[in-house]
């Protein structure tokens, strides 16, 4: 199976020949963390933390991840987070994530006002335009 290795910030980013994506990151004193991204639109999630193991020291870590070629598949990306359904508030799954991956995702995607002020739990919404700042 094919590999190829990106970066992204202090990210190594692994895509597979079968549209899987993987990342590593330095943590901790020379250790190594290790998990799953996941595709939506032009956004590469980079899911939570899954291993870790022993790795390099930061500064080899970084130096190793210099040679790849910088990740361009996507136009943002977006670390440590947690997804949650705005109607429910329940947290979005991995399964789910997984279907997005395959294209099969909820099938109920809704029109965004273009511009105004919402209520999202206990946040205020405010959007302007069309612009999405870039993470």
């Amino acid at each position: 199976m094919a590999r190829n290795s990106y970066r992204l910030g202090d990210y190594k980013i692994t895509e597979s020949s079968t549209d899987d994506v993987r990342w590593e990151a330095h943590h901790g004193f020379g250790a190594l963390q290790e998990g799953r991204c996941f595709r939506k639109g032009a956004i590469l999630f980079i899911g939570p933390a899954e291993n870790e193991q022993v790795g390099f020291l930061k500064g080899d870590f970084l130096d190793h991840i210099k040679a790849s070629p910088a990740w361009s598949k996507t136009r943002y990306y977006c670390s440590a987070v947690d997804l949650y359904h705005c109607d429910t508030g329940k947290r979005v799954d991995k399964q789910e994530m997984l279907m997005w991956m395959l294209g099969r995702g909820r099938g109920d995607e809704r029109k965004t006002p273009k511009e105004g002020t919402f209520r999202l739990g206990r946040y205020e919404i405010t959007r302007i335009g069309r612009e999405m700042k870039k993470l």
